[in-house]
């Protein structure tokens, strides 16, 4: 049998903050929800799938990048961006640096591209 309005108790006070707290939270929650793209990784930097990587790059050999046909596409990339297997890496050599995160993998004796390291 339905009470009467009158007779249903009202919500505590603690109930009430309970209640103000989920509503808190669960609005902050959606904030960090849905897609970021200044979360995106890009050129160069490191990933493990191609939703890591900013539009319109993609993931490959653990690095944000491009596809190329010749040393052409990858001008504007980076100083050191180089075609390498029809993809653009930054190039190192044993005695250069690369980004951090990423290690220099030879591709012959004196030159290899930044990729990021295999476990």
């Amino acid at each position: 049998m339905l009470q009467p309005i009158s007779e249903v108790p009202l919500p505590t006070p603690r109930a009430l903050l309970a209640i103000a707290l989920c509503l808190l939270f669960a609005s902050l929650g959606s904030l960090g929800c849905g897609s970021s793209e200044e979360a995106k990784k890009t050129y160069s930097g490191t990933c493990e799938f191609s939703e890591d990587c900013a539009e319109p790059l993609s993931c490959n050999a653990g690095v944000c990048t491009t596809p190329c046909s010749d040393g052409t596409d990858c001008q504007g990339l980076g100083p050191m961006s180089r075609c390498f297997s029809g993809t653009c890496f930054d190039a190192c050599t044993p005695t250069t640096s690369c980004p951090a995160g990423l290690q220099c993998e030879m591709v012959g004796t004196t030159a290899g591209s930044c990729r990021a390291p295999r476990f």
